[in-house]
């Protein structure tokens, strides 16, 4: 394996591609359909900058991977336990190379940060970019090892990702826009829904990949002192914790469709079989987290959570703005 691929394997460069088409499944909603409306409602209105748009998705993106390089870091030792055969830390980088990559990166993923939130009219946003690179820093040093708290912490932090770029499109507009009437305050309400509802549904997929990933390297974790949730509960409970949330988002999935048929006189065909298919994928997800009883059977629910995450990032695309 050449220090290249070493390299993109180890700051997981396919979930740093997802967090990118995140931002901008978002910035399309946004543009495309929030935007136009407030144009037919208020007539012309400041849109954000796909610049603006670039340099916040490219801070989340060298920041996560600044905390997936030091979570390599506390975890050679694990790692070499759990998947000896692809150990990239400590192999193929020493520890030195990862403490000053990680501060590489952290330091340009703030400052990208700090230009975003300058960009979109409020400073003190790039303190979120702070924030989120010191609560990776404790989580990979501390708070992984404790049931639910580490596992939490993830999922918040993907979770929060929706809300960020929500922040960032209203700060613009409140810079552009000043005073904002009533009826903007209420369009913008019904965005903070829908963003709201896409950040939940990533918390919940992502806390149960977070419970799934536990269950897979419970071997090494164990041998390592770390008292995840399949260790300190047993893994009949961690599974059952892990279908539990599941249910609880194909609940949430299933209320949406209900509300689609409930509130739209006309229904956009291709938006509801999104909704359905999404309700077969989380059923299967379920069907695959009861019928799992070893390492690889937990490593194909993680790998299909995967497919399930990026077929959800797609909603987007066909939401409408009601």
């Amino acid at each position: 394996m050449s220090r290249v691929t070493a390299f993109l394997r180890l700051i997981r460069f396919g979930n740093l591609l997802i967090i990118l088409l995140l931002f901008h499944m978002l910035y399309i909603w946004y543009s495309r359909k929030f935007f136009l409306r407030f144009i037919e409602l208020f007539g012309s209105t400041p849109l954000m900058s796909y610049t603006t748009l670039l340099l916040l998705a490219f801070s989340v993106i060298l920041i996560a991977a600044a905390g997936y390089i030091i979570n390599d870091y506390f975890d050679i030792r694990t790692d070499h336990l759990n998947r000896p055969e692809n150990v990239i830390a400590g192999k193929y980088f020493s520890r030195k190379s990862l403490i000053f990559m990680n501060l590489f990166l952290n330091i340009i993923g703030i400052f990208l940060g700090f230009v975003s939130a300058y960009l979109s009219g409020h400073l003190s946003l790039g303190l979120v970019y702070v924030l989120a690179a010191a609560i990776l820093l404790f989580y990979s040093s501390h708070l992984k090892k404790y049931p639910w708290i580490g596992n939490l912490v993830v999922a918040l932090l993907i979770g929060f990702l929706p809300i960020l770029f929500y922040m960032h499109a209203l700060s613009f507009y409140h810079k552009n826009q000043s005073p904002i009437s009533t009826h903007e305050l209420l369009l913008w309400g019904k965005f903070f829904k829908f963003i709201l509802l896409y950040g939940v549904f990533a918390f919940l997929l992502n806390l149960v990949r977070e419970i799934i990933k536990d269950l897979e390297d419970m071997e090494g974790d164990r041998l390592t002192g770390a008292l995840t949730i399949p260790i300190k509960y047993g893994v009949d409970a961690a599974k059952i914790f892990a279908f539990l949330i599941n249910l609880i988002l194909f609940i949430l999935i299933a209320f949406v469709t209900y509300n689609t048929f409930r509130l739209n006189k006309v229904i956009d065909a291709t938006y509801l079989m999104f909704l359905l298919l999404h309700l077969l994928l989380n059923f299967i997800t379920g069907l695959l987290i009861l019928r799992s009883k070893e390492k690889k059977d937990y490593h194909r629910v993680s790998t299909w959570l995967k497919l399930v995450m990026f077929f959800g990032l797609c909603m987007p695309l066909l939401v409408p703005m009601q």
